[in-house]
């Protein structure tokens, strides 16, 4: 994860240090995929991995923002959504569970949820001063900029 050592190291560290045994943790986080598979495709995180060969846009925003113009946001945007938990081993104290349920629907099913909606639009305002926008793909603001749109409209 980027910025790991020098953002995550020490929280992390404390955060499973301080685990009670037999007591679970959970949390959830969000992402946008721009493909449906939950097996590695270079669609699916466009801004992570490298492009086949005869791609035509020259970096991820451009690919992105041509799905969104040509689909929609709703139809071109998937939001994957996991559930994780974490728990410490009574038996073995210095050994952790970690279970992971991952969600994926088209983010037009958002519309159903325009509370969900807001929230999502708000996380995203809410990172744009940070770093790890880039780990989401949203580093570049015309991304952002037509996904909040997008959500605002719902």
């Amino acid at each position: 994860v980027q910025g790991y050592e020098k953002d995550l190291k020490k929280p992390a560290t404390r955060f499973f240090q301080g685990l009670k045994v037999g007591a679970a943790c959970s949390r959830t986080n969000w992402a946008f995929t721009w493909h449906p598979s939950l097996t590695p495709h270079p669609e699916r995180y466009p801004h992570r991995s490298a492009y086949a060969q005869d791609s035509k846009y020259s970096d991820s925003a451009e690919f992105m923002l041509s799905k969104m113009n040509s689909l929609g946001a709703g139809n071109a945007i998937w939001l994957k959504v996991e559930y994780q938990t974490f728990r410490r081993l009574e038996k073995h104290p210095d050994a952790y569970v970690f279970t992971v349920r991952t969600l994926i629907d088209p983010l037009h099913t958002i519309e159903k949820y325009p509370e969900a909606a807001r929230m999502l639009e708000s996380n995203i305002q809410s990172i744009e001063p940070v770093d790890f926008r880039k780990y989401l793909g949203l580093d570049d603001v015309r991304v952002r900029d037509e996904i909040k749109k997008y959500l605002n409209g719902i």
